[in-house]
Formats: C-alpha cells, sequence, structure tokens
C-alpha cells in the first residue's frame, strides 16, 4: 500500500468535521517524511484525526510530542496567531501566551474539541513553490469534500491563510479558497455567507504579520457573527417619546392601583407588589420548572456536551443561552452551555 497515496487522497487534517471553527491552510509545515503518513495510518487513517494523538505519535523529522503535553511547551509559529484569534473570538480581553499554550496542548485540532484543521493538500512540500507530484492531484475532489461539509455542518468562521501561487496548477491560491467559500473573497475582508464568515488571510508567519493582527480578527469575525441575521438582535427598547407617553403612565397607572388594593396594609401591599414583579419576570424567562424541564432536554440533545466548546457540561451551574432574548426560553431559541464559555460570551458582547 502507498500510503502517501491514500493520504493525499483521504487525509484533509485535524479535528471534526462539525466543528464550530475551521482553518485551512494550503499543505502541511516541515519535511515530507514517511513516518508522518504511517502515523496518520497507525491513528486510523480517517479524514480527520486527533492533533495531540498525531504529534505525540509521530516522530517525524524531531521527537514525538514536540507541541503537546510538556510542562513549557514551545508555542508552535503557525498555530500561536490562530489561536490567539479564537481565543479573542471567544472573548478574551488580551493576548496571553499561557492561555494560547493551553489552547495548543488541550483543545488545538482535538477530535473532540471545537476546531478544524484543516489543508488544502495532506502533503508537505519542501517549500512552498516546490511542485511536488502528489501535492494536489485530487484538488477537485478535495474542494468538493470541503464544501459537502460546509454544506452538512456549516461552522461559524472559515478562515483560509496562505497566498501566493499554486505551483502545481499555476494560479492563485485564493481562486482556491473562492472556490471553496463558492463567495468572492479580498485578502483581509471578512465576508457573511449565509451562516458562516469566511475570511482570506496572509500566513500568520509572513513578513509583517503579528499576533495583534490576528486579535482583532477575532473581534471582527465574532462581531459578525453576532450580526447575522435572524440572531443575536438587539433588543428592542423603548423610545423617549414611548418612555413618556406610554411607560410612565403605565408605571403611574400601575403603582396607583397596588395603593388602592392594598388598602394601608403595608405588608399586603408588598407582597402584592413582589408577586406582580415575578410573575413579569416568570413571562420573560419562564418559571424555574419550565426551565429545568427545558435544560433536561437540550442536556440529552447535545449529548451532555457544551454547545460552544463542546466540552462535558457541569452538573450543575450549565446556563441556557438564549439565541434572541425577546423570544423568550424555547427548545428553538436556546442552547445549554457551561459558565465559562457563557462568560466568555456576555464578555465578548460587551457586558461586565
Amino acid at each position: 500500500m502507498d500510503v502517501k497515496a491514500l493520504a493525499a487522497q483521504t487525509w484533509f487534517g485535524y479535528g471534526r468535521w462539525d466543528a464550530p471553527y475551521w482553518f485551512i491552510g494550503k499543505e502541511p509545515g516541515g519535511g515530507d517524511d514517511p513516518e508522518q503518513y504511517a502515523s496518520w495510518l497507525r491513528l486510523g487513517g480517517g479524514d480527520l484525526i486527533d492533533c495531540r494523538d498525531h504529534d505525540l505519535d509521530c516522530p517525524a523529522t524531531r521527537k514525538p510530542g514536540m507541541w503537546h503535553g510538556g510542562e513549557r511547551l514551545p508555542l508552535q509559529s503557525t498555530w500561536r496567531p490562530l489561536i490567539a484569534m479564537v481565543l479573542r473570538y471567544e472573548g478574551a480581553p488580551a493576548y496571553d501566551e499561557d492561555a494560547v499554550r493551553r489552547y495548543q496542548d488541550e483543545r488545538w485540532g482535538r477530535s473532540d474539541g471545537d476546531t478544524a484543521v484543516l489543508e488544502l493538500s495532506a502533503i508537505a512540500a519542501r517549500s512552498v513553490s516546490h511542485e511536488e507530484a502528489l501535492r494536489l492531484l485530487h484538488l477537485p475532489e478535495r474542494i468538493a469534500t470541503f464544501r459537502c461539509h460546509l454544506e452538512e455542518t456549516p461552522p461559524q468562521f472559515v478562515v483560509f491563510y496562505g497566498g501566493g501561487t499554486d505551483p502545481v496548477n499555476g494560479v492563485p491560491y485564493i481562486d482556491h479558497w473562492r472556490a471553496i467559500a463558492e463567495h468572492d473573497l479580498a485578502v483581509g475582508e471578512p465576508v457573511l455567507v449565509g451562516d458562516t464568515v469566511f475570511v482570506a488571510e496572509r500566513h500568520p508567519t509572513a513578513h509583517g504579520t503579528t499576533n495583534a493582527h490576528w486579535f482583532e480578527l477575532g473581534r471582527r469575525v465574532r462581531a459578525m457573527v453576532d450580526s447575522r441575521p435572524g440572531e443575536r438582535m438587539p433588543n428592542r427598547n423603548l423610545s423617549p417619546d414611548e418612555l413618556r407617553d406610554v411607560f410612565a403612565p403605565l408605571l403611574t397607572e400601575v403603582r396607583s392601583r397596588l395603593v388602592e388594593l392594598a388598602r394601608d396594609d403595608a405588608a399586603f401591599h408588598w407582597a402584592l407588589r413582589r408577586k406582580l414583579a415575578k410573575e413579569l419576570t416568570y413571562d420573560e424567562r419562564s418559571k424555574p420548572m419550565q426551565r429545568r424541564a427545558l435544560k433536561a432536554r437540550k442536556r440529552k440533545a447535545q449529548d451532555g456536551l457544551c454547545k460552544e466548546c463542546r466540552s462535558p457540561l457541569p452538573e450543575r451551574g450549565a446556563v441556557l443561552d438564549r439565541h434572541e432574548a425577546m423570544k423568550g426560553y424555547t427548545d428553538e431559541n436556546t442552547r445549554l452551555i457551561c459558565r465559562g464559555c457563557d462568560t466568555k460570551i456576555q464578555v465578548s458582547r460587551g457586558y461586565p
């Protein structure tokens, strides 16, 4: 069996196809070492494998476990800016090298993680301009596979990275990125296509690129995702005229009616007002028993995993996150997430 030829056709990278974050590069870094493909086969030879498992298993051109499993791991130069983007997208207020290191070790390209780390070609070349025989032999089929998975499980965003000209076919790489997105793309300009934000970028290690650039890109993409039509719509607020002409008279009328019904009984007045406030809250948030039942249904539907980061949900403290606050707590308008993801999301939306 020619393992390299098989990988050229069927291996696409690391992670899972239904991950919310996709990164697509031109080809794997490093040398074209046979052990890279042998390790892929040992790990199952699937279209996607676990990045950490591959690093710990594969001795190609270096010792196994170079990027995973150690106490003070070196940061992989291509992954570092991409991970920084993810962390900002998830709400990190500032670049944190230790947070990047933890993500690289624990979450990057994992089979149960939230990133799909993909390659247009599975075959490494000595340089980006090297015309390797197997490098893009199956290009049309691979582009069709990307499209198929994009249609089946659209991610929140797709980042294409790497420019220049494809040395095998003699066309700019951005033409391949446009073919996958099925939309026109300009370098550095995110665009919303359906439910997914696509952006083509220079390679993270290209001269002049910075962590700050990628960190800012995470913020920009987050803003675009949150502004998708029909999702995360801004809550309706009363206008100054409505506050004056509608709400103020209504509030005065309700307060007067409470006083009238209480008949100088301060305790009854307090209890009546408290009950009214509670019932109005239930009108918006549903009753606790209804929310508990909804949480149980969402937990079962999500296989016990946080909908945002795909980690196991805690037994207590999981959060019902509404897509649109005004539509209430319904099965269609909610997802169940862990407390950590809820905090990151609230920060990303500008809440303290």
